[in-house]
């Protein structure tokens, strides 16, 4: 199953866990520490049953959102442009 949920995720106990396109891995990281590979899970994890309860996710940086204005503009240029080709006919 394919989900596009990737990042780490609040699983209980202070900790969070990685879950990647394919699924979740066993990657766990304390709030305020490194990641690490742990064997056991905690009893909040989504494997046992507990619910995902907060996301952490990283705010837009100010390129985003140039980049997004780029894309949409050159788009709209585009569609311009082919409507003016409509507008004037065809090529003699």
């Amino acid at each position: 199953m394919h989900d596009d949920n990737t990042g780490w995720f609040y699983v209980g106990n202070g900790r969070l866990r990685y879950k990647s396109l394919v699924g979740w891995t066993d990657r766990y990281q304390d709030i305020d520490g490194p990641g690490q590979t742990c064997d056991h899970r905690p009893a909040g994890s989504p494997d046992a049953g507990g619910p995902v309860i907060t996301a952490t996710r990283r705010p837009p940086a100010p390129g985003d959102r140039w980049l997004l204005s780029r894309l949409a503009s050159a788009a709209t240029h585009r569609v311009l442009a082919g409507l003016f080709r409509l507008a004037a006919g065809p090529r003699p």
